[in-house]
């Protein structure tokens, strides 16, 4: 009995390891991983596509977010709740560049895109945030 109760308690550590270490990224803000076909793009590389003829940029916050936060000259704001029910207004052979505050919301927004048959998806790493703070420098 005993060397049963010891073998089990090493994957015990390492489950609460893993538990624990998921709940840090998670608070800290760490972005979701991006979906297959979604590329994450850098702050330098998000001014680089801008303005770019074919690229469209979707912040998909809600728009009591954008006064704290604006969103950059021309975006789309199509909060997240709302972007299923109005891809119909989209063109799927568009480039989109996603943004959120922190690419968390926008993860999620290229997750739902994709499935619905969108390629050229593009993620801002770190959202607005990020973005806002780079520009800064």
């Amino acid at each position: 009995m005993q060397s049963r109760v010891n073998k089990k308690y090493p994957m015990h550590r390492i489950f609460l390891a893993a538990l624990l270490c998921s709940a840090l990224c998670a608070a800290a803000g760490c972005p979701a991983r991006s979906p297959a076909g979604v590329e994450n793009i850098t702050p330098a590389q998000f001014n680089e596509m801008l303005g770019r003829d074919g690229v469209v940029v979707i912040d998909v916050r809600e728009p009591s977010e954008l006064k704290t936060l604006p969103a950059v000259d021309g975006a789309r704001n199509i909060p997240l709740g709302k972007l299923e029910s109005r891809l119909g207004e989209l063109d799927k052979d568009t480039s989109y560049v996603l943004t959120c505050r922190t690419g968390n919301r926008s993860t999620q927004a290229a997750r739902i895109m994709s499935r619905n048959g969108f390629e050229k998806l593009y993620n801002l790493e770190g959202g607005m945030t990020r973005y806002r703070a780079h520009s800064v420098k």
